[in-house]
């Protein structure tokens, strides 16, 4: 620092030490120079409620206003005046301060009577040489000053012993707000009254006196006149005397009962009363302690009411009060309709009210004038019509009111009329409704409630579609497919068939996710694909989503922006193993495209596939989803150890004894699958009928909405890993992640025994890293094992050990030495500015614990 601004620097410490905030006896007072370095100026003219200018009512008075931050005060006024008038001269104020500062300045204003008020408030900025106001147009401050104090009463009579307060008040109310603490001196001009330092006036003898009131500072002075009377002889209460017939008082809930009782003597001084009551049962209403009491039955139930004197509580007088609960007869049932036309067979609703709302008893009894006609179901408020004819129903309370209403009901047959399809032919689609309408000949009534749809049968004996009225008109339909396939429905009325038929087609549905996604097509006939036409027909939809390729085991087909799509796939059938579909859209979201294949019935007979040594791709015949459970005897049937069954994002592993599944890994219809043949010779797969109906239960519950489904269909590939955890301990709430550089390509929940199966998708070549995480505590620690994406990686008979990686000494270790994935240093003693984009882990020393952090550097 140089010798200049060292010099500077040390005044600016010694002002402000001394830079003083109290007020002095003319105004406010500064030293000579300020601690701060900026400053700001305010031009302020004085008003009063009328707005009027008043400077000229303070300009002689040396640092009439000052202004604070805070209780530190940062400048006081300067009078000027550019025209001599009265009222024309503006008050100029510099405001010092620092660049800590961002603040509201308050200005207060000290008087020539020692009182001092806020006037206003303006903004401080930090750090500003500012400008508010100007001598032309100042900022205009209102000052309404304290002129005097009042006293609660300017005359007042009081008995010999009484007592009452004489504090004051400022005049006016509305006045400026003031900061000084006015103290009050009390006086009187007769020893009959005294005045408190408080101000309560007390009462010594009879006579008169003045109070006098000072207010200081401003020399503010009230007075009043206090008159002191005799205080009259005291007679004491000897009797509560009960007026009325007995003590013994008998009410009903709600019901109100004005207590008729005597304070005697009549003249007793004092004649107010109280209670004692727990208010449960009965309240007690008074206005003053002298005013006629009425009491309240609130409740049914007993209360025992004593009235006591306050001048002698030895005297009372005690009600035994009994409450009894309030009877409302019912005055009138309700019911609608009061007259019912029924259909043979049908049940109808009525709606009961029973009036009033607060009737005590509210049960009704029914009884039907002829029971063969209808049946009645009081509780649930139905009726049912069980024969041809006319009967009445009569509802009637219970609480001996006598009340009733009556309801007449006339049974008739059900109307005849003949129903027919709109249409011969309906898509019934599995994964969403379509509506069917019916017609109806003729203008005869009819019951909605009588039509039925009857959809002939699968394979398997069960309906090939479902069906739900869509209104109350009985003529429209939802229609949801079941079964595929070509079927037919037809309508029942009143349990008897319509000749009306409809064919009913429940095509084959598949849904593709953007990316690469694995498809296999139900047991149908072969779908052909004869030309681009065909697939372009296929993949487009309003959004711009296309099947970009399509390949098989041993052809692709692919899509060219120039010729369209060109290849050697030709045919995509359901015994051709699966496809691998590859998608894509204008955008970065995940969607799903779907498209319907053939409705042709599924083929009845087994289907065969042929598995070679290595991989198949396997298709999935069936239109359902199943557990491996379900499927466990086919699956078995030519397993052996070490077979595998891999899905788009998850797979399975024969041990010799049962498969061993990832954690959400089901076999789902439309997917495609590849099967891994352990063995050296050929074998085959024979599937049951593929109108294999869908689980009891269903096959499997996706336990959460998988992150990686995204990552999963961005790569062809899809590799299984058996591995095995070092430490057999570590399940529960940890799992272990597969990388490929910084990506998340997989993971899997450890089982006991520390055994994982983790699906990683990727492209052959690439290499795969692992990585322990645990949820908890968020920590995540790399595993050593480093594999080249390939076919497959371990098995349950030699898994893929995983040791967790092997935590550095301590000495070795600094908060900013970084790790890579594999648990090399990567550099130390620099910033973590400094390190390259990826993917680090940082490890620290905590309570004797090496923790490892993993530390993502964009």
């Amino acid at each position: 620092m140089k010798g200049r601004y060292r010099k500077i620097f040390g005044i600016i410490l010694i002002c402000l030490s001394v830079l003083p905030s109290a007020l002095g006896a003319d105004g406010y007072q500064t030293a000579d120079g300020l601690p701060y370095h900026a400053s700001s100026v305010y031009y302020v003219t004085l008003q009063n409620a009328a707005g009027e200018n008043i400077n000229s009512q303070y300009a002689a008075v040396e640092g009439a206003i000052g202004a604070f931050v805070g209780d530190e005060l940062r400048g006081v006024s300067q009078w000027q005046t550019a025209e001599k008038a009265a009222g024309k001269g503006v008050f100029v104020i510099r405001v010092w301060g620092g660049n800590d500062d961002d603040a509201t300045v308050s200005f207060r204003l000290h008087d020539s009577k020692g009182l001092e008020y806020i006037i206003g408030q303006q903004p401080f900025a930090k750090d500003q040489e500012g400008t508010y106001g100007s001598p032309s147009a100042p900022i205009a401050m209102t000052l309404k000053p304290v002129t005097g104090i009042s006293l609660p009463f300017t005359e007042i009579t009081l008995k010999l012993g009484q007592t009452r307060s004489v504090q004051p008040s400022l005049v006016p109310e509305d006045h400026s707000t003031l900061l000084t603490t006015l103290k009050y001196t009390y006086s009187s001009d007769n020893a009959a009254v005294t005045v408190s330092d408080n101000g309560i006036v007390n009462t010594e003898a009879v006579g008169q006196a003045k109070v006098t009131v000072k207010a200081t500072p401003g020399d503010f002075t009230a007075q009043a006149t206090v008159k002191v009377e005799a205080a009259p002889q005291h007679i004491a209460v000897t009797e509560i005397k009960n007026n009325m017939t007995s003590t013994d008082i008998e009410m009903v809930e709600g019901d109100e009962l004005l207590l008729d009782f005597s304070v005697l003597p009549e003249d007793a001084t004092d004649k107010s009363v109280k209670f004692t009551n727990d208010y449960n049962i009965v309240g007690i209403k008074q206005e003053t302690e002298t005013s006629p009491v009425t009491i309240v039955a609130k409740k049914e139930g007993k209360a025992e009411l004593t009235v006591i004197s306050v001048d002698n509580e030895q005297v009372t007088l005690t009600y035994q009060i009994t409450v009894k609960k309030k009877v409302v007869l019912v005055t009138k049932i309700e019911v609608s309709p009061t007259t019912l036309n029924a259909y043979l067979g049908e049940t109808y609703s009525f709606t009961l009210s029973v009036l009033p709302e607060n009737a005590t008893n509210k049960n009704i009894t029914a009884s039907i004038e002829d029971p063969s006609i209808v049946d009645l179901d009081l509780e649930n408020l139905t009726i049912t019509a069980k024969a041809i004819g006319s009967t009445k129903i009569v509802f009637r309370a219970k609480d001996g009111s006598n009340t009733e209403t009556t309801l007449t009901v006339t049974v008739s047959a059900v109307p005849v009329v003949n129903l027919s399809f709109a249409v011969n032919e309906l898509t019934a689609y599995k994964q969403r409704d379509v509506v069917l309408t019916l017609s109806k000949e003729g203008t005869a009534d009819f019951l909605p409630s009588r039509v039925e749809l009857v959809f002939s049968k699968a394979a398997n004996g069960e309906p090939s579609a479902t069906a739900t009225k869509a209104d109350n008109t009985g003529l429209k339909w939802t229609v949801r497919g079941q079964y595929i396939g070509k079927h037919s429905v037809k309508i029942k009325y009143n349990d008897k068939e319509q000749s009306s038929t409809c064919q009913v087609n429940v095509p084959a549905e598949y849904s593709v996710n953007t990316g690469w996604d694995w498809v296999s097509f139900y047991a149908a006939p072969t779908t052909g694909l004869p030309s681009s036409t065909t697939l372009e027909a296929l993949s487009n939809d309003d959004e711009g989503r296309r099947i970009y390729e399509v390949r098989s085991q041993e052809q692709f087909v692919r899509y060219d922006n120039t010729y369209g799509y060109f290849g050697n796939l030709e045919t995509l059938s359901a015994g051709g193993g699966s496809y691998r579909f590859m998608t894509m859209v204008s955008d970065d979201n995940v969607y799903k495209l779907d498209f319907v294949l053939g409705t042709e019935n599924l083929a009845s007979a087994p289907l065969e596939q042929s598995l070679v040594p290595g991989y198949t791709w396997m298709g999935y015949p069936y239109e359902f989803d199943h557990s491996f459970e379900r499927l466990a005897d086919e699956l078995s049937a030519v397993a052996e150890e070490g077979d595998m069954i891999i899905g788009r994002d998850g797979f399975a592993e024969y041990t010799g004894e049962d498969w061993k599944t990832t954690d959400d890994f089901i076999l789902q219809a439309g997917k495609g699958y590849v099967y891994y043949n352990a063995g050296k010779s050929e074998k085959t797969l024979k599937w049951t009928s593929s109108n294999l109906a869908p689980d009891p239960e269903p096959a499997a519950i996706r336990h959460k909405a998988r992150q990686l489904a995204k990552t999963m269909y961005g790569y062809p590939e899809t590799m299984p890993v058996v591995a095995k955890l070092s430490d057999e301990s570590l399940d529960g709430d940890v799992v272990v992640r597969a990388y490929v550089g910084n990506e998340l390509r997989g993971e899997s929940r450890p089982v006991a025994g520390g055994c994982c199966q983790i699906a990683v998708a990727g492209n052959k070549g690439e290499t795969v890293t692992f990585a322990l995480f645990e949820e908890n505590s968020e920590k995540e620690t790399p595993l050593q094992q480093k594999v080249t994406f390939t076919q497959k990686v371990g098995s349950h008979k030699a898994p893929l050990q995983l040791n967790v990686l092997s935590a550095p000494g301590t000495a070795d270790l600094a908060s900013e030495a970084l790790y890579d994935l594999l648990g090399r240093k990567v550099c130390s003693g620099q910033p973590d500015s400094q390190y390259k984009k990826g993917v680090y882990l940082k490890a620290t020393v905590s309570e004797g614990r090496v923790v490892v952090r993993k530390i993502i550097k964009k």
